[in-house]
């Protein structure tokens, strides 16, 4: 990775995308030259400020004035077409991309930008109501076509994108409005639920600029209220309360409060026994609060929530069926039915983000070596006792110096330590929870171009390990080392073939002196009744940004077995990054699901440590020595 971090412009105005973005921005900030930009078109203290300090968002780089100098959406999209390329010329901007959220006027300036010839962003991407009287469903659609790079919340927007002929770029990362509710959920959850009001949040045009499907809203509100005997509260929006007015609606018992900030906002909907909202945000917060929400609208965007019984629609358009709202309402307070929120994904948006940024701005230059010009396959294939390889300074080097960074930094309580007769080392945890620089690594590995070149290295058309199972994050203290072993023949879950493994040493400063050396040994068959090591063939020095392959096969004998022993430095750190592939031939006799460890020539004898070995080796047995 280059010295100069790539630039990168988020462009926003809006209250839901400050709070979706809140999390990213900073990370933004740590990661590249982030610039951000508020377009003002929420400008109010309730839909702007107050979010900014809640969230601990930094002050923007610029604030334009969208909402002030512009009455309409037409408007809004001429003042920002207008006012956002002259900004960027005038202090000189050159951005590496310029990233927008959501579906507001804010993200319909992509248009232009694209047609300037800047690189867009897109966050939101793939969401469809397929409803054309939506200025947010055109806007959205505009900016996924103009996209250079796109995340979506849900593999159903993957398809979705996939339907309108988007596919490179695309990434799945769940939803951004997981983390910074979450910040605010585990205070909210200690306190007892109150359920004693009904929120009302209206503020799309589809709803308050057609009469009757206003009148017929305001009609359910208020019966639902009389029916639970509950107060019902309606979110101030300046054109609702207008339409409301225009029409001479009875509000009857509906009270009209002001927006508040998000704090407040989560508490009130915390405490609701349900709310009624048309809000596309509506359909998530109150889910992850396990409240139930009626949706008010002919067609959804987020029909996951639907199916997950978060939310139910509401048809405004006919006489309501109310039977069929306080059966679902039933249903969910008496357990019958759940809300499952998984659709939302597991609140790691914006890490993946990151990484995803990281790699799409590496993937040129993260390293300069292609396999195939390093070796040639029929040698690699001939190698003795086993195929393998290594490649030194495989990664660009500040790019490596990244990972180890981001390595050594991670939390000791996300760590495992493995301490058994035949390893002792850490190993991260959880492979789904992995750094942005780390995580970006692994998109490397996962990518179409390098698995091409692995499989044709190794002849063998390989297949990704979906579980991440065959992954690893290793790290070693002093006296920490691994026994000679043969790795496990099938996957346990596929149970295909577990046919090469790649490596790479972030071991910086690391000296022969240090031991703990990748040993290759020559053995007989790790399928045989008692299989053998013979002599030691190789001893390779786990060498910072040094790549190692290998073939796993019924004589792969490898490991690490001479305890390190390197000084009490954190840069000296032995640390190995490891991911293995699959493949669905397989003519090797080892069908072991775990490793399968051996003595060496001339180790002591020990008859307790010999029976352990074939316990470790035994896929419901290996746990009762595997972890302390």
């Amino acid at each position: 990775m280059s010295e100069k971090k790539p630039c990168i412009v988020t462009i926003t105005g809006i209250r839901p995308d400050f709070i979706r973005m809140s999390f990213i921005f900073k990370k933004l900030d740590k990661y590249f030259n982030h610039i951000l930009i508020h377009t003002g078109q929420h400008f109010d203290t309730n839909l702007s400020n107050v979010f900014f300090t809640e969230l601990n968002i930094r002050a923007p780089d610029f604030l334009l004035n969208t909402g002030k100098e512009s009455s309409n959406h037409f408007e809004q999209l001429s003042y920002l077409s207008k006012a956002i390329p002259e900004l960027l010329k005038k202090k000189n901007i050159t951005p590496d991309l310029i990233l927008f959220l959501g579906d507001s006027n804010s993200a319909g300036i992509s248009y232009p930008l694209k047609k300037e010839g800047y690189k867009i962003g897109h966050i939101e991407a793939g969401m469809r109501s397929y409803d054309k009287r939506m200025l947010e469903e055109i806007n959205r659609t505009v900016c996924d076509h103009c996209s250079d790079i796109l995340f979506v919340y849900h593999e159903d927007y993957v398809k979705q994108l996939e339907k309108e002929n988007i596919r490179e770029n695309v990434f799945m990362v769940g939803n951004t409005i997981v983390e910074p509710l979450n910040t605010f959920r585990q205070n909210l959850i200690k306190i007892p639920k109150l359920n004693n009001m009904i929120l009302v949040d209206i503020h799309r045009p589809e709803n308050f600029n057609y009469e009757n499907r206003l009148k017929n809203i305001i009609l359910a509100a208020n019966n639902l209220g009389k029916y639970y005997k509950l107060p019902v509260k309606l979110l101030y929006f300046k054109r609702l309360v207008d339409s409301i007015q225009k029409w001479k609606i009875n509000l009857e018992n509906i009270t009209v409060i002001d927006l508040m900030p998000y704090s407040e906002y989560l508490q009130t909907i915390y405490n609701c026994k349900f709310i009624i909202s048309d809000s596309g945000t509506g359909q998530e917060e109150p889910a992850l609060l396990n409240v139930p929400v009626l949706v008010p609208r002919d067609f959804t965007e987020r029909p996951q929530s639907y199916e997950g019984n978060c939310s139910m629609m509401l048809d405004v358009n006919n006489q309501i069926n109310y039977n069929n709202i306080h059966n679902w309402l039933e249903n969910l307070e008496n357990g019958t039915i759940t809300m499952d929120t998984s659709w939302l994904g597991n609140g790691r948006t914006s890490d993946l983000i990151i990484s995803h940024l990281i790699y799409y701005f590496n993937k040129t230059n993260l390293t300069s070596t292609n396999l195939l010009n390093f070796v040639n396959p029929a040698s690699y294939n001939s190698k003795q006792p086993f195929p393998y390889t290594y490649i030194d300074n495989y990664l660009n080097n500040e790019y490596a110096l990244n990972i180890q960074k981001e390595i050594l930094e991670i939390d000791a309580c996300k760590w495992d330590r493995y301490q058994n007769p035949f390893e002792s080392k850490w190993t991260l945890r959880d492979k789904y929870s992995f750094p942005p620089y780390l995580e970006s690594l692994f998109r490397y590995f996962e990518s179409r171009d390098f698995i091409t070149q692995l499989s044709s290295l190794v002849g063998v058309e390989l297949l990704l390990d979906s579980s991440r199972n065959f992954w690893g994050v290793h790290k070693y203290d002093k006296g920490d080392k691994l026994d000679i072993h043969v790795d496990a023949g099938i996957h346990p879950l596929t149970k295909l073939k577990k046919k090469v493994t790649v490596g790479l040493y972030l071991s910086k400063n690391w000296e022969n002196s240090f031991g703990c050396q990748l040993e290759i040994w020559k053995g007989t068959n790790a399928s045989s009744e008692n299989p053998v090591l013979e002599s030691k063939m190789d001893s390779i020095l786990p060498k910072f940004n040094r790549l190692i392959i290998f073939t796993c096969n019924d004589y792969a004998w490898h490991g690490n077995p001479e305890p390190a022993t390197f000084p009490d430095t954190i840069d000296a750190k032995r640390i190995f990054v490891t991911i293995s592939y699959l493949c669905s031939e397989n003519t090797d006799l080892n069908k072991k699901q775990k490793a399968l460890f051996i003595a060496r020539p001339g180790d002591p004898i020990d008859l307790e440590k010999d029976t352990l070995r074939l316990l470790r080796a035994d896929p419901d047995k290996y746990k009762e020595i595997y972890r302390v």
